[in-house]
């Protein structure tokens, strides 16, 4: 399964650094995808389908839980790709720093890939959970002290585990 997750993994990132090269949208000029990403998080001020941005945020945190947490990364995959795909049905999109909505007239190729990308990492989340692979298989011991919080017997949270396997991974260069 650890090769399938990548593959995923991997597919999803491509995709979506392949759409980065195209143009996303055609109001009365192409808008290249990139340029749509570097600058899109200040049209999230205006509203409307600027906010349709945030999909990249919540794909970002979903390509991370990819491995921690599958059910995490599946919510966040599924929130991004319902944002994504709510683009299609904007009529008008704010691209310029006065925020004058132009009327959106055809979705390109960047846009598509852009959607694909979220789809992938979202196949992949519910592949994982629908054949129980969300969690990964550990010996008793250290399922034990997984569990435990310290001294304290509380489970530990995504965060701890997070932190904790950062702080792993820092210790040993």
């Amino acid at each position: 399964m650890k090769k399938l997750k990548i593959a995923f993994l991997s597919a999803s990132i491509i995709v979506f650094g392949i759409s980065l090269f195209q143009d996303c949208f055609y109001t009365n000029d192409c808008i290249n995808s990139f340029s749509a990403l570097i600058t899109g998080i200040f049209g999230i001020i205006v509203g409307g389908a600027n906010l349709c941005w945030l999909a990249n945020p919540l794909l970002l945190v979903s390509w991370i839980f990819f491995y921690f947490n599958t059910k995490v990364s599946f919510v966040f995959s599924l929130i991004a790709s319902l944002i994504s795909f709510m683009f299609i049905f904007s009529t008008e999109v704010a691209i310029d720093e006065a925020g004058t909505p132009r009327q959106i007239q055809n979705l390109e190729s960047g846009y598509w890939l852009w959607l694909f990308s979220m789809l992938i990492i979202l196949i992949g989340n519910s592949a994982q959970i629908y054949f129980g692979y969300s969690t990964k298989k550990t010996s008793a011991n250290s399922d034990k002290q997984r569990r435990s919080h310290f001294c304290t017997g509380e489970p530990k949270s995504d965060v701890h585990q997070i932190i904790e396997f950062a702080q792993n991974f820092c210790s040993q260069e």
